[in-house]
This record gives structure tokens, C-alpha cells and sequence, in this order.
């Protein structure tokens, strides 16, 4: 049995969240961006979307990630997760790609060394975990990549929670574009978390603050307004001075 017919028995299935069903209906087109709370399951839904990618044909995939260890430890041991729940043979080298049966190549990229995609070519898809804290320099490193004979349009998925950071403003601004499609989904949104985890987060942050909105309910926040709560108790007392006579 090849790994496309395998592959479409084992999906079939996966538990998957509302989000995360839509998040992989959207499987021709160019730019797809998954915006939620913490907790809610995209980078499950990430190495899901990865493997239909490996498996469906011959494929050269990049699956970048901020750092080494969130490479690693998060992105690519979900992959390796469902490569083995699905039963589908490959071989790991750490940190840098993993190679299937039919020969597609999945290659590991960080934020921490963008510049070393720069020689890479056809490449047909690629994924950013956690984008919105990563540059704008390894998006456009990346999409140059897609590139090749027989390659007329690659496909890129970029998945985060949100950031208030300016100097990534970049995602916030790729979010607003008519051409890209945008699925949001919250903490709450994860039927797989019990109550009593969710319950935990909503004390952690308390309802309806600040960072509340930011890391459970997804949302990108105006810093300069949201995050601009002045208490008197923040300003000393100022001794009142009588001048003249």
C-alpha cells in the first residue's frame, strides 16, 4: 500500500479539534496562518500538516521553529510522533531532517540561524512554528527557497500565538493581507485539555486582563493602549512646596 493511501486511512482517524480540521482543509492553498492561545494545539496541527505534505508525494519540506531545542524538542518530536503512529518508515538525523520511504526530505531551519537556508532550492512547502517571534528575514529566506522546475507555487503555513513585540510586526501586518487565509482559535478551543487546566489558566491571568486576552484568547494587543494601565500607587507622593513669600 503506498504511503498516500496509507497515510489518507490514518487521518481519518486522528482526533482533531474544529481548528485543526479546518486548518488542514485548506490543503491548496499558498499562505495559511493559524493564530490561537497557548495550549490550544497547533503544533500538533503543524506536524499533522507536515507529514500529509511528506507522505502525499515526493516532497521538500522546511520546518523552521525560534530556536534549536523548540526544533527539536516540540516540532520535529511531533513529527516523529505521528511518523510512528502511522507506521511510516524514515531516518532522523537530530535536529537536521528527517527522510521518508518515498524519498521526501524534511529539513530543520531556526531563527537563530536563518541565513543557513540560503542555499537550499525546491523546496514545495514549509512551515513556521511560533512565527510571530521569529524575523521577518527567515519568512522571506524561506518562501525564496520555493523554487524549482517543477515548482509553480509553493506552500507555507506559519502557526503562533500572539506577539506584542514591534519588532515582529511583520506577522501581525501578514495577518491583515487579503490573499492569506486566517484561522483563529482560542485556549478554551482544545477539546483534548480538561477543565481543570483551563480553569488553572484562567486564574493564572486573570479573566479578562491584558495578558489574558494575549495568551489564552489569542489576541493581538495595541501595547500602547492595552498595556497602558496607570495606578496612582506607580507615582511617588510629591511633597507640596509653597514659593514666594
Amino acid at each position: 500500500m503506498s504511503l498516500t493511501s496509507t497515510n489518507k486511512l490514518q487521518i481519518e482517524k486522528v482526533p482533531v479539534s474544529a481548528f485543526q480540521r479546518k486548518f488542514l482543509s485548506y490543503a491548496n492553498e499558498p499562505t495559511v496562518i493559524l493564530t490561537t492561545g497557548v495550549g490550544a494545539g497547533k503544533s500538533r496541527v503543524a506536524a499533522l500538516w507536515v507529514v500529509l505534505e511528506a507522505t502525499k508525494s515526493k516532497s521538500r519540506i522546511i520546518a523552521a521553529a525560534q530556536n534549536y531545542r523548540a526544533l527539536t524538542e516540540v516540532l520535529f518530536r511531533e513529527i516523529e510522533k505521528i511518523l510512528i503512529e502511522w507506521n511510516i518508515k524514515y531516518s532522523y538525523t537530530r535536529g537536521k531532517k528527517f527522510v521518508l520511504s518515498n524519498g521526501s526530505e524534511i529539513f530543520g531551519a531556526t531563527a537563530e540561524n536563518p541565513t543557513s537556508i540560503l542555499g537550499f532550492t525546491d523546496i514545495n512547502a514549509a512551515i513556521i512554528d511560533e512565527a510571530a517571534y521569529t524575523p521577518e528575514e527567515l519568512y522571506y529566506y524561506i518562501t525564496d527557497r520555493m523554487r524549482g522546475q517543477h515548482i509553480k507555487q509553493g506552500k507555507i503555513r506559519l502557526i503562533s500565538s500572539p506577539s506584542s513585540d514591534v519588532k515582529f510586526k511583520w506577522f501581525r501586518d501578514l495577518c491583515k493581507r487579503p490573499d492569506v487565509k486566517v484561522i483563529h482559535a482560542t485556549t478554551f478551543d482544545n477539546p483534548f485539555t480538561s477543565d481543570e487546566y483551563k480553569r488553572g489558566q484562567i486564574l493564572k491571568y486573570g479573566e479578562g486582563t491584558p495578558m489574558f486576552r494575549q495568551q489564552l484568547l489569542g489576541e493581538f494587543l495595541d501595547t500602547e493602549v492595552d498595556f497602558a494601565v496607570v495606578l496612582k500607587k506607580d507615582f511617588p507622593t510629591i511633597k507640596q512646596e509653597s514659593y514666594g513669600k
